[in-house]
């Protein structure tokens, strides 16, 4: 028998298979895009290639560990082949470049970054009255509230033990005047 030491998930004692994690290096190569169709069609290549390796781990997984354990996967292989998802990605990034060409700048780099939130119900429902405010208008104190209690028990029902989850997402881009 031989012994392995490391990070503990739990407390306890375990007897059995090990994985060892290994870190792959990961280069990230920033340049810019001078054809936007052609940098499409490679963001959907590499959206495919996802997809098959994701697929051959699973397999792997299936048959080393079993379907329940590479079941995991599922909700990986769902993100890559979320059609609303990559939809909204090409239509923000479409209009930010209308946008910036209409007001006559040169695009240097357009990006976005989605990140997923986990926060107490209360302080994601306090971030949402102040971003959405502005839709407060025409309506009386009573409906208000109203609204307030419907939003907050959603909210609340779908909240997990780590909080309400949300996507957050940033759009960037980097313009300058012509010439």
């Amino acid at each position: 028998m031989r012994t392995v030491s490391g990070i503990a998930a739990s407390r306890g004692l375990a007897i059995g298979p090990a994985f060892r994690l290994r870190t792959a290096e990961l280069r990230v190569e920033r340049t810019t895009v001078k054809d936007r169709s052609a940098e499409k069609v490679r963001f959907l290549t590499a959206l495919a290639e996802a997809a098959a390796q994701l697929a051959d781990v699973r397999t792997r997984a299936a048959a080393e560990t079993g379907a329940d354990t590479a079941a995991i996967f599922e909700a990986q292989s769902l993100m890559i082949d979320d059609p609303e998802l990559l939809e909204s990605v090409q239509r923000d990034i479409d209009e930010m470049e209308v946008y910036l060409e209409d007001a006559g700048l040169d695009i240097l780099d357009i990006w976005m970054e989605r990140r997923i939130r986990r926060v107490p119900v209360e302080e994601y429902l306090t971030r949402m009255r102040v971003v959405a405010s502005h839709l407060n208008a025409g309506y009386t104190p009573e409906q208000l509230a109203d609204l307030h209690e419907k939003v907050t028990a959603a909210t609340t029902k779908a909240a997990g033990p780590r909080g309400f989850e949300y996507t957050f997402t940033k759009l960037y881009a980097i313009a300058r005047k012509p010439g």
